[in-house]
């Protein structure tokens, strides 16, 4: 609380909390939005939670809308037209939660080449981050310029369990210093989690036969000609790049024995300890890796596949839209994909027992 009045009598940095994944930073940003509310200095300010997906944005508003200490119950905000008006109206109080991406500018505003609107011009609004990623921290264009164009003497606290700093782009600088730390190794000595051990098993991916980098270079100007630097690089690290090269058929069929090898190996092994053989996760770059990965496992253990939902043993699961298309249909045919949500995200994952 004493970074929070400091923030907003001066520059609006609170600080970030780093507390660990698991560590009950729900019910932290459900406490300090109490002593926050009813904190004398503040003058009943209002808190906006945010969140930069849907579902994280949906769980964290259901846990807030069941507090029985809040003074007031919070309201979600669905649309940018309903934050704008509820900000830019609001005079005191108020508990709300919305996406970080509902800060975005209107196609006529970008269209136009201005700035986002100012919503705010109080002191005493309180913006609470969830999980700061990469997205809050662009100060020229991103959407925490945004943000603060909307709400320029608003103050930040972000609560995350993953900081992530790069050389332009750090967690520190849009909201301030850390306030607290608790990390992965505090939680393992505490007894809070169980230690996460790493062992790199890499599949090296190489030019083919007969191709050198320079040939590579020569071939990708060709390719990207009239492109700028910013055109070329998000080419570069676009979904078809990334399935072309990690999801080569090679890749797939010397990941995916490795695989089936570790896991029968450490299932033996773990069953003397836990009497059952475990669980155990593949997260994906893209759909289509997981798509051709799970063809490769059942190919050489067809009697993981069943097109039930509700038996077999290895299932792929993955979050987008209704409007979504397969990730290939032809390789698909008769894999199960398991929606996780449908917050417009592209994490792929399967999930297997035995």
């Amino acid at each position: 609380m004493g970074s929070t009045v400091q923030a907003v009598q001066s520059n609006g940095k609170a600080g970030v909390v780093w507390h660990t994944q698991g560590s009950g930073k729900s019910m932290e940003m459900e406490l300090y939005t109490n002593q926050v509310i009813r904190h004398p200095k503040l003058l009943n300010p209002t808190v906006v939670v945010i969140t930069d997906r849907n579902e994280l944005d949906g769980q964290l508003y259901e846990t807030f809308k069941q507090s029985l200490l809040l003074p007031e119950a919070p309201r979600q905000i669905r649309r940018r037209s309903e934050l704008r008006g509820e900000l830019s109206n609001r005079t005191t109080g108020g508990i709300y939660f919305t996406t970080l991406q509902k800060f975005g500018r209107s196609q006529s505003e970008k269209d136009a080449g201005t700035d986002h609107p100012l919503l705010s011009a109080r002191r005493n609004i309180i913006v609470v981050v969830d999980e700061a990623h990469r997205s809050h921290y662009d100060d020229l264009d991103g959407y925490a310029r945004h943000l603060r164009d909307a709400l320029p003497h608003a103050t930040l606290i972000a609560f995350t369990g993953t900081p992530i700093s790069f050389a332009d782009r750090n967690t520190r600088d849009v909201f301030g210093d850390y306030i607290d730390i608790y990390d992965l190794s505090r939680a393992v000595d505490d007894g809070a989690t169980v230690p996460v051990y790493f062992e790199p098993r890499l599949i090296k991916v190489g030019l083919a036969e007969n191709i050198t980098e320079e040939i590579l270079d020569v071939a990708a100007d060709e390719a990207t000609l009239g492109l700028d630097d910013t055109e070329r690089a998000r080419l570069e690290a676009s979904v078809a790049v990334v399935n072309a090269v990690y999801g080569a058929p090679e890749r797939i069929a010397a990941l995916a024995a490795d695989l089936v090898e570790h896991w029968e190996n450490r299932r033996a092994r773990m069953h003397k300890f836990i009497n059952a053989p475990g669980k155990a996760m593949i997260v994906g770059g893209t759909r289509e890796i997981c798509a051709k990965l799970y063809s490769a496992l059942v190919g050489l253990r067809p009697d993981w596949h069943s097109p039930d939902l509700d038996k077999g043993r290895i299932k792929v699961v993955y979050s987008g839209s209704a409007s979504d298309l397969p990730p290939c249909p032809s390789m698909c045919a008769g894999i199960p994909p398991t929606p996780r949500s449908r917050s417009g995200s592209r994490t792929s994952m399967m999930n297997w027992k035995s």
